[in-house]
């Protein structure tokens, strides 16, 4: 045995000293032992695919674009124009990686008592959004200033009939006005949850 390999021996645990004159024993330089996968390293990894996949559809899919290309969407939000459906889609994508699509609500579907006709055959994926009329006055300035379209009287209007609509269709709806972005997310979240555990698979 080597001078410097019992001298270390002297100052280790039986253990380790075992593993130094093993290691004493061979010929050749000593390959470090491979770095096992890190496993939080690997489920962030795959949430950020997720997240990414998630982002790009909201944003293919955001305030109506490629209405006839809903079958993917795992959400579906609508609401009367300027109730935060854009935010809350895409926290809902960056959050929990849900594949969801947005809709607005025109004059004429929430006036006319109808929802817009490409989410009909989406019902069960939809949750809409509403605000009061008031804090929904205040945002529609911000876009078109002392316009019919953000007077009080109309938000008004189109958030009754909008709450009608959802009501009339079972579809679940959350206030805006009320919540943060993230307190919405949430609960649309604990919805999309709830529907997997009592629908039946396809």
């Amino acid at each position: 045995m080597s001078e410097d390999v019992r001298t270390r021996e002297q100052t280790l645990s039986p253990a380790a000293a075992r593993g130094v004159l093993f290691a004493s024993e061979r010929t050749g330089p000593i390959p470090a032992p491979a770095a096992p996968e890190d496993a939080e390293l690997l489920v962030l990894k795959r949430l950020s695919s997720r997240a990414a996949r998630a982002i790009d559809f909201a944003l293919e899919h955001d305030d109506g674009q490629n209405p006839n290309d809903l079958d993917d969407a795992e959400v579906i939000v609508i609401e009367p124009s300027r109730c935060g459906k854009t935010p809350t889609s895409m926290y809902l994508a960056l959050q929990y990686g849900l594949r969801v699509a947005n809709h607005p609500m025109t004059e004429e579907d929430v006036v006319s008592g109808r929802l817009p006709r490409a989410v009909l055959s989406h019902l069960g994926r939809c949750i809409g959004l509403t605000s009061n009329a008031r804090r929904l006055s205040q945002v529609r300035h911000e876009r078109r200033i002392d316009s019919r379209y953000a007077s009080v009287e109309q938000c008004a209007l189109e958030l009754r009939q909008a709450e009608e609509l959802y009501a009339r269709n079972r579809i679940p709806f959350l206030n805006s006005a009320t919540a943060s972005v993230e307190e919405i997310s949430v609960a649309i979240w604990r919805v999309v949850q709830e529907r997997a555990r009592t629908t039946p698979a396809q």
